[in-house]
């Protein structure tokens, strides 16, 4: 399962001939029938059949490149203990090509990241930007170590690796989508550390969505879930709900963002569930099990719709509830044990 944290993917599938490479724009739209030529921090480069073009590498939300397939096509089909270090050794081995060198160190810090070894991958992403300083892949070592950070709310890394996104950013000519990005860590690394309020962090991502939309679609849906749960935080549940609804019915949100607008969701409902308006509870069930079946969340998030689903249905307390319960309950045991989830 892919995380939320990389954006920039390569397809595999059968070798295609010369030109036959795509790229999915962040806006949705697709450039088919072209031939990548580069990647770096700055700029996809293609040719198409009367021209070289060059984008913002900002842009960009997938690549699907068929010389990258056949030059990592035993990578690929590798046994899946033996693929991250099959992935390194052909990377390693075209060091002399940055462009084609960068998506093995890419591909194998990806697989790290889905088996929560994080460490690991953080060593090969730095790895990367040895080899291949100007990899259109570096700045995603700064957003996998925010998220990492933010996700375990140590306030002191976070803000240290959001500075040094921020910093880069600027010092080094970073487009835009990235110089935004960094902003967005800087501003939630600063809430956690108590330095912003509540409302002045919404202001502050209300901003950031402004700068964002529409050209940058992820990056102002995560202003748009932080402005969410800061509101359910704060106890504002009418607003925190509209929120979360909105994100999950506009056709722009990214997919990998809706597993924790569902979460977000079920969380509203279930704060306005009373023993008198137990349907509430029920509607909160609906959404944790739309995060938990959804291909796109983590496991973190799976772990945590699994918590919050079992107490749903025990408060819902309708037909089938306790076996729901049961069940939800099972599987947070038996699928992710060393969650803090399954521990309390």
């Amino acid at each position: 399962m892919r995380t939320a944290f990389l954006s920039v993917l390569v397809a595999f599938a059968a070798p295609v001939a010369a030109q036959n490479d795509s790229i999915t724009w962040t806006d949705g739209s697709v450039t088919k029938g072209v031939t990548v030529t580069g990647f770096t921090i700055r700029q996809a480069s293609y040719k198409t059949r009367g021209s070289t073009e060059q984008k913002s590498s900002d842009m960009v939300l997938k690549m699907d490149i068929s010389k990258v397939k056949d030059k990592y096509r035993r990578a690929f089909t590798a046994g899946r203990d033996d693929r991250v270090a099959q992935f390194l050794m052909i990377a390693e081995s075209l060091k002399e090509q940055p462009f084609l060198s960068q998506f093995g160190y890419m591909e194998a810090a990806q697989m790290l990241l889905d088996n929560e070894q994080y460490g690991d991958a953080f060593g090969v992403l730095e790895e990367m930007t040895t080899a291949c300083p100007d990899s259109g892949f570096v700045p995603i070592l700064y957003r996998a170590k925010c998220e990492y950070y933010l996700g375990r709310q140590q306030k002191s890394d976070l803000a240290k690796v959001a500075g040094a996104f921020a910093a880069a950013a600027q010092t080094q000519a970073y487009p835009q989508g990235y110089v935004i990005e960094a902003e967005y860590y800087r501003a939630l690394a600063r809430a956690l550390n108590g330095e912003l309020t509540p409302d002045a962090l919404r202001k502050e991502m209300q901003g950031i969505l402004r700068r964002a939309d529409p050209n940058f679609p992820v990056i102002a849906g995560r202003a748009r879930l932080s402005i969410a749960d800061n509101l359910r935080i704060e106890g504002k549940i009418a607003e925190a709900k509209n929120e979360y609804q909105d994100l999950i019915d506009d056709d722009k949100t990214a997919p990998t963002l809706l597993p924790a607008a569902w979460l977000g969701l079920g969380h509203t409902f279930a704060a306005e569930g009373t023993p008198n308006t137990r349907e509430l509870y029920r509607s909160a069930l609906l959404a944790y099990l739309r995060v938990y079946l959804d291909d796109a969340s983590s496991d973190a998030l799976k772990a945590e719709s699994l918590y919050f689903g079992a107490q749903a249905a025990q408060n819902w307390g309708g037909e089938g509830a306790a076996r729901h319960r049961s069940i939800l309950r099972g599987r947070l045991l038996n699928h992710y044990p060393d969650s803090s989830w399954a521990k309390k």
